[in-house]
């Protein structure tokens, strides 16, 4: 939805977050994992990719430790969490 949202309609951030967030209150929606959702859309505001921070609540909700990955901008953004691969 995220990516619709900014790439197919040009939708700025902050239209993004607010669109989660409402999806977030609506109590007739079922999440999976609502509470990374909800941390994902939160650290979205600071910057990077929502993807990316919904990569890391999600390892966060599993006690991972650390995280191994080939982008580059994931891991500039989480120094002491994410790994990048050459």
């Amino acid at each position: 939805m995220v990516w619709i949202l900014e790439e197919a309609y040009r939708s700025k951030k902050e239209e993004v977050i607010l669109r989660l967030k409402t999806l977030l209150e609506i109590g007739i929606f079922i999440f999976e994992d609502k509470a990374s959702i909800s941390q994902a859309t939160w650290a979205y505001r600071k910057g990077g990719d929502w993807s990316d921070h919904l990569i890391k609540a999600q390892c966060q909700q599993h006690h991972c430790t650390s995280l191994i990955t080939f982008d580059q901008k994931f891991a500039q953004f989480y120094p002491d969490f994410v790994k990048f691969l050459k």
